[in-house]
């Protein structure tokens, strides 16, 4: 007795994309290669590459890389041994086919027998669904895919499609794909000339705006496929197509040309969501008012990108137009590469820009970012009604300018932008006619920029960047049309390198520093995650600048608590030591000890700098603990410094 069965794990020489597919007879278990069934198509002079279960191409480029090379078709069964066999339709093969689809209530039988086509000397093969495909030649014509134009049910792939071959199988309980007859592929009838006149006949919407995706170029892959959801989705409410379908054909499209099934759902989602909110509307022209909000995502770069050599180009080229130290430069750096990696960490520290007065660079910076982040949107005039909405309809990055004057007394606002420092964070509405108690997302990455300091609540959640005005001895690149475009393209960069490394990413738990409160810890961790995954070097560097840039932020009595804790430390040290006066230390020595506590604040305490005598008596000084004259003994000198026995009371309460 034979049957299938499907293993989840991963044994060793599994496909690296799809669940393992074994055929079991009697007491062996044996897998169902398919590497024997791509060579044999191969040297039937057909380009093939592998595919997953959902029919998406495996290979970088989709169906564009088919091949019928068979080292090449080796090395690809080889890491995939159970992929589906893809194989390319159109003039390369001249193979087209027609599909006949039988789901979701359509019979494409039905629509064939209208047809009257003859597909009696055609190569057949039975779906998984149930349906039919016939294979014809071409005959050295061009005839593009198209989906329902000869009638509900009938597709066909053709120029810029491909087909799934047999023996494949998407899903081991159920039927593969098979030949019915044993008319080989190159016995195929050409293709007749009446069906070749409905084939060219005007392309209905649907298929036009399939083949726009089917013809988009690299880096504009995404855009062209956020343009024509939005307009396909504007055709579907006015009732001319049906959602399923449409959804289906897009998708089809998008996965031929390498697009990620995520990606593509997210896009399509965000289409008919906000057509429907623009159908759900005012109505009429106040339904279109304004400009339409966009967020197209960047195209990832073509080839592997090295992290290192990565955040080196971003921090060098955000140096470029900002005076910022290198701890500051290289946690905007890691925030970029987070706003791409999102969906991989717990928490989004907001980025806060700031300076104490005007022409500190703050909007400058903000531009930068623009051109640098996934799905930018930049605002001055944000309400709470927008923020929410486009948070959870696009996820987009954040940036907000000007936010002295737009969160001045905005505790609405103010409360959104905290609520999206974690995933769980949402805002609660009423909607639609029947009051129904909505939740919107608002999980996103945030920048906020203006003068001065945030709201408690707020800063508790943030990354302080504070900026300083440009000295006129200093100079810095305009940030001109050739930069913009240096930036975008260091964008690509960071979408790769983000796309490789993800799901590593949500799999991290990097070592965070002990000096700093939870609160920072949660704040740093996505960058740490990030520096971690580069390298040790930049995880080095990232845990200094966390413990610097939260030192500059902490308040003074945080701080304070640090500092007594460290103090005691020194002290517990003093007296393991066997170090003579034990209990007293002078001042000088105490700084000494401190700066070389390692991965505490205080060797780079302030701007940088190291904390010094006066800064430790000002954090003291809450506490009730000063400096006074301390004999040492066998020596004549008296030293400004501290008795063991000052710190006591406030060790007791306060550690």
């Amino acid at each position: 007795m034979s049957s299938y069965i499907t293993v989840e794990s991963e044994p060793e020489g599994a496909c690296l994309y799809c669940s393992a597919v074994f055929f079991i007879e009697g007491d062996s278990v044996m897998p169902e290669l398919m590497l024997p069934y791509a060579r044999d198509y191969a040297a039937q002079d057909l380009y093939v590459f592998p595919c997953a279960f959902d029919k998406s191409p495996i290979t970088k480029n989709g169906y564009r890389d088919g091949s019928k090379d068979i080292a090449q078709i080796e090395r690809w069964w080889g890491q995939n041994p159970y992929a589906m066999i893809g194989c390319v339709t159109g003039p390369r093969t001249d193979v087209i086919l027609l599909d006949v689809d039988i789901k979701r209530g359509v019979d494409g039988r039905a629509s064939l027998k209208k047809l009257r086509i003859d597909v009696s000397g055609c190569p057949q093969a039975v779906t998984p669904s149930g349906g039919s495909h016939y294979y014809f030649r071409l005959g050295g014509k061009t005839l593009r895919n198209s989906q329902g134009k000869l009638g509900p049910g009938l597709d066909v792939r053709g120029q810029g499609g491909y087909a799934i071959l047999p023996p494949s199988t998407p899903d081991p309980r159920r039927p593969g794909y098979a030949w019915v007859n044993d008319i080989s592929l190159a016995a195929a009838p050409v293709i007749s000339p009446e069906l070749e006149a409905l084939l060219k006949e005007k392309t209905d919407e649907l298929t036009a705006e399939c083949n726009k995706i089917r013809a988009a170029k690299p880096g504009e892959r995404n855009a062209v496929l956020n343009a024509c959801a939005f307009k396909i989705a504007k055709i579907v409410l006015g009732g001319r197509l049906q959602e399923a379908g449409a959804r289906e054909a897009l998708t089809e499209a998008a996965l031929e040309i390498g697009l990620e099934r995520e990606e593509i759902d997210k896009t399509l989602k965000s289409a008919f969501e906000a057509r429907e909110r623009e159908k759900e509307g005012k109505g009429g022209s106040s339904a279109r008012q304004g400009r339409r909000v966009m967020f197209p995502d960047v195209e990832p770069w073509d080839t592997e990108v090295e992290g290192e050599e990565l955040l080196d180009e971003i921090a060098a080229a955000i140096h470029r137009h900002i005076i910022m130290s290198d701890d500051q430069g290289l946690a905007t750096a890691l925030w970029s590469i987070h706003s791409y990696c999102i969906d991989a960490a717990t928490h989004s520290p907001r980025l806060h820009l700031w300076g104490p007065t005007r022409r500190c660079g703050k909007t400058q910076l903000c531009e930068v970012l623009y051109h640098l982040v996934r799905k930018p949107l930049l605002s001055e005039t944000m309400t709470i009604s927008v923020l929410f909405r486009v948070v959870d309809a696009h996820q987009p990055t954040i940036i907000v300018d000007e936010a002295d004057l737009l969160l001045k007394d905005n505790d609405e606002l103010r409360a959104g932008l905290n609520a999206g420092f974690q995933p769980t964070g949402m805002a609660h509405r009423i909607v639609g006619d029947d009051l129904e108690p909505r939740g919107f997302s608002m999980w996103s990455p945030v920048v906020i920029s203006g003068i001065g300091k945030l709201h408690p609540t707020l800063a508790d959640r943030s990354i302080d960047i504070d900026l300083v005005r440009k000295k006129k001895s200093e100079t810095i690149g305009r940030l001109d049309a050739a930069a913009k475009s240096e930036l975008l393209t260091i964008g690509r960069r960071i979408a790769r390198w983000s796309k490789d490394h993800l799901d590593r990413l949500k799999a991290a738990r990097p070592e965070l520093p002990s000096s700093i409160n939870d609160r920072a810890c949660d704040c740093w961790e996505p960058l740490l995650a990030i520096a971690s995954e580069i390298g040790e070097d930049v995880r080095r560097k990232t845990f200094a600048a966390a413990i610097a840039l939260t030192a500059e932020d902490a308040d003074e009595a945080e701080a304070g608590i640090v500092l007594l804790s460290d103090i005691r430390a020194v002290f517990d040290s003093r007296v393991a030591k066997n170090i003579d006066d034990a209990d007293k230390i002078a001042s000088a020595a105490l700084v000494t000890e401190l700066i070389n506590m390692e991965g505490r604040p205080w060797s780079s305490w302030r701007k940088g700098k190291a904390i010094t005598q006066n800064a430790i008596g000002r954090l003291l000084k809450p506490f009730g603990i000063r400096p006074g004259n301390v004999w040492f003994a066998g020596n004549a000198t008296q030293f400004k410094g501290y008795l063991r026995e000052h710190f006591d009371e406030a060790f007791s309460r306060y550690l």
